[in-house]
């Protein structure tokens, strides 16, 4: 009998920590979706930055929204000066543990602007969450994050490339 009451308690504990993950994961979504200022967004732990030649025009910034949405990117609307993406969700890499998720799971933010000359800048941050990393869990969590942010890299570049 006693050995039951651990076995329903341990599960228990385990649905309310996958419960906290589920709600503190839509709190995050929905704040994010309050943040429209790409000025205002610090980089996260793990980031890429990357410049192009082409202007941020409309034109351009429309051929963006168009690429992350077929990617499937949640676009924050509203935004003043820029594009604010987000893909992925951060609850299912927090259950799964950041070593084991595949890289192009991991959650991230994509901030696009024009820089000081115009020129489109993007900046892939980490949308992990906190966490308390070392030096060296620091560099493995940038390593991890830099497949994903290269691979979306590479795919924009493409489509400015004429």
């Amino acid at each position: 009998m006693k050995s039951a009451f651990i076995y329903l308690a341990v599960i228990i504990v385990v649905v309310l920590i996958i419960l906290f993950f589920i709600i503190r994961g839509i709190l995050k979504r929905s704040k994010q979706s309050s943040q429209n200022d790409v000025n205002a967004l610090k980089p996260g732990k793990a980031f890429y930055e990357i410049q192009f030649e082409t202007e941020f025009s409309p034109e351009t910034q429309s051929k963006l929204e168009t690429f992350l949405k077929e990617q499937k990117f949640r676009i924050v609307d509203q935004v003043k000066n820029g594009i604010i993406a987000y893909s992925g969700k951060s609850e299912n890499a927090a259950l799964k543990g950041w070593l084991n998720s595949d890289p192009m799971a991991l959650p991230i933010r994509l901030v696009c602007k024009a820089g000081s000359t115009g020129k489109l800048i993007l900046r892939f941050d980490d949308d992990y969450g906190f966490q308390v990393l070392n030096a060296t869990q620091l560099e493995k969590f940038q390593q991890l994050n830099e497949i994903k942010f290269k691979f979306y890299a590479a795919e924009i570049k493409k489509m400015f490339e004429h």
